[in-house]
């Protein structure tokens, strides 16, 4: 009786611990940006690694590595549904991006709940983006915010388009600002929505390894 009870015991703890890894595995690592230049990422420690072998030497692999994540973190699929409240992002927009990611393509969805979903908020001017992802490194939900005060209706065409494009950039991965006189720069309000050879190095290369791949 005593045997049994103590492999009772066993079993209950193994259980348990079962239990405790795969909570852990599902527990989102949230990304922020972009509100006053600021990135922050909170969550777990990485519980997961990919498997593909990369050059660490490689200057595409380090652009991944300052600009991403260590280890990488992407969408892995086909499709990646976008759904815009605010009517400021196009087709177009998503279209350029496109380019960039390996045959996986932003399509517009009529209604949330979508991958990426661009919402607004009237309280300043600007945009934030929060981006998560589970313990496998995939990313399974990006909320855009755009703030639409008085001022920002005055905004240029141009500057509308750049900080809707700079915060879809962030949703799929590119995750720092880079200050090359593009559309990745830091700031409230994007005076250019052009995608500098350094960005677009960076997506191409990211959305050509697995989710999870250690760059350095």
């Amino acid at each position: 009786m005593e045997e049994r009870k103590e492999w009772l015991k066993d079993w209950i703890f193994r259980l348990s611990v079962v239990a405790v890894t795969a909570t852990l595995a599902i527990i989102a690592i949230i990304f922020s940006g972009c509100g006053q230049g600021a990135t922050n990422i909170t969550g777990p420690s990485p519980i997961t690694t990919g498997t593909t072998v990369v050059d660490f030497n490689d200057p595409d692999i380090q652009l991944v590595k300052q600009y991403n994540n260590n280890p990488t973190v992407r969408w892995n699929k086909s499709i990646i549904t976008v759904y815009d409240s605010t009517g400021m992002a196009n087709q177009s927009i998503l279209d350029e991006w496109n380019n960039y990611l390996n045959g996986a393509r932003l399509v517009f969805t009529n209604s949330a709940p979508a991958d990426i979903e661009i919402i607004k908020d009237d309280n300043s001017c600007g945009g934030n983006t929060n981006t998560s992802w589970s313990g496998n490194y995939i990313i399974y939900k990006s909320i855009i915010t755009i703030h639409q005060s008085n001022s920002f209706a005055g905004c240029d065409t141009i500057i509308k388009n750049g900080t809707v494009k700079h915060e879809i950039g962030h949703a799929i991965g590119f995750f720092g600002h880079i200050f090359d006189g593009g559309v990745m720069g830091e700031g409230s309000l994007q005076s250019t929505d052009f995608i500098t050879i350094s960005v677009r190095r960076t997506l191409v290369k990211l959305y050509s390894l697995q989710p999870g791949t250690k760059v350095g």
